[in-house]
């Protein structure tokens, strides 16, 4: 999951950030889901947790919620050029290449 979604704090409150490529213009996109949203879309896909000797099924969503290994950022941004490591930059450049004498 943690190629597609990342958490953020977005005004104050926690997001989920989910990347994907737009199917018409091929260009990379995203959505802002609240994180209650994301248990709800994963529930009924389990991932399994061994505790105490027993195997249970959990809801995946909230295990990636839950999970220390996650992508993270302190919050968003739309710049263009670097930022820091712990900032989500939106921007991901002009969609198209300019053409010399344009």
């Amino acid at each position: 999951m943690n190629r597609s979604f990342a958490k953020t704090m977005i005004g104050g409150k926690v997001a989920v950030i989910r990347e994907y490529t737009n199917p018409t213009f091929g260009t990379p996109t995203y959505v802002v889901i609240v994180p209650a949203q994301l248990k709800e879309w994963y529930r009924g896909i389990s991932a399994f947790a061994v505790a105490a000797g027993s195997v249970k099924p959990t809801n995946l969503g909230k295990d990636w919620l839950d999970c220390h290994g996650h992508r993270r950022y302190e919050r968003m941004t739309f710049e263009p050029g670097p930022v820091a490591e712990d900032i989500y930059n939106s921007w991901t450049g002009f969609p198209v290449q300019p053409v010399e004498g344009d």
